[in-house]
């Protein structure tokens, strides 16, 4: 039960972070880096594309009864998208140039 709980609270500070930037900071474009390209995208699908798949995934997987190992890979995928807007944030915000 503490897993869930832990997941449910990094899937609603995932969303929190993605709409207060999208909100506040980026209005029109937003560049997603990869590892040796540049995207240019809409504000939503850079911050939070990502979020709402693995919220889907999560709601599914939650479903089903499933094992333990399933269950902290959940918590580590989340703990990896908050990372992943992170790291778009802070480019889109000329802290990592």
């Amino acid at each position: 039960m503490a897993v869930r709980r832990i997941s449910l609270a990094l899937m609603i500070f995932s969303w929190a972070i993605g709409l207060y930037f999208i909100e506040y900071y980026f209005k029109r474009v937003s560049l997603v880096v990869q590892l040796d390209q540049f995207y240019w995208v809409s504000p939503f699908k850079g911050l939070l594309g990502l979020t709402l798949i693995v919220s889907f995934l999560t709601i599914g997987l939650y479903g089903m009864h499933q094992r333990k190992f399933i269950r902290w890979g959940i918590v580590f995928t989340w703990i990896a998208v908050l990372l992943i807007q992170t790291k778009m944030i802070a480019y889109n915000l000329a802290l990592c140039h």
